[in-house]
Order: structure tokens, then C-alpha cells, then sequence
């Protein structure tokens, strides 16, 4: 998989599916048949961004920002917050030797700064950077 940097995606139901099936559509027919479902029973809304790391994994702590934190606020607030988060840690990732966010020091936050990333990030990252000094 090429390095691309941090994704931001967004949930959507109802895709169209494609009118010829794949062997590999195949194999997940089930999985994806039932996830309308399931997203409705985790509570996850229509639109709501996630994050998508480098390397493909989904982080599920850094996810429930938004499921947690960012529920309420409008979806034009939750994806603003998404693309935030995302230059960030695309810093983080290119210009500071593939640093996870967890890794993240008030040192980088510093150097990614700007006034809207600083204080989004803030609010992200102070109870871990607090809890771990």
C-alpha cells in the first residue's frame, strides 16, 4: 500500500453496489448487508468523519472523538475537526519520523501550529500529555 498520509472519510449508507460481483464482494456480502444496522446500533450518524492512518488500521480510541466528544456539534463542525486532526498528524507522520499521535509531545504541537490546529489539538491531546508528565 502506497503512503499517502492520514485519510479522513466519512460513513455513508446506501452505496450503490457495482453490477458485476466480484469474488472478493462475495466474500463480505454478509459483513456489508448488515452494516447499515450496525452503525445504527453503535449510534453512528450519516456523515460522521473517521480517521484512517497511514497504514490503513482504523484507530478506535481516536475515533470516539467524534462519537463521544463531537456527537452534537453539526457535521460541517465534525468534519472540520476531522481535517484538522489530520494535518496534524500528517506532521507528525512526514516531519516527524512517522510519530503516532499518542507519541505526540507539546513540543510538536508547537511546531505544527497554528491558532485553529493548536487549540483542536489542545482538547485532543491534554489529558494524555497532562496524565503522562
Amino acid at each position: 500500500m502506497a503512503i499517502t498520509g492520514w485519510r479522513v472519510h466519512f460513513t455513508r449508507r446506501d452505496l450503490a453496489w457495482p453490477q458485476q460481483v466480484t469474488p472478493l464482494m462475495e466474500e463480505f456480502t454478509t459483513l456489508f448487508a448488515r452494516l447499515d444496522q450496525q452503525l445504527d446500533t453503535w449510534g453512528v450518524p450519516e456523515g460522521q468523519p473517521f480517521l484512517i492512518r497511514p497504514t490503513g488500521g482504523y484507530d478506535v480510541a481516536l475515533n470516539r472523538y467524534f462519537t463521544v466528544w463531537l456527537a452534537p456539534s453539526p457535521w460541517n463542525t465534525q468534519a472540520a475537526h476531522a481535517r484538522e486532526l489530520r494535518t496534524f498528524f500528517d506532521f507528525l507522520w512526514f516531519a516527524r519520523g512517522q510519530c503516532a499521535w499518542r507519541n505526540a509531545t507539546v513540543d510538536d504541537l508547537l511546531r505544527c501550529s497554528t491558532t485553529r490546529i493548536t487549540n483542536l489539538v489542545q482538547a485532543v491531546l491534554t489529558p494524555r500529555l497532562t496524565c503522562s508528565n
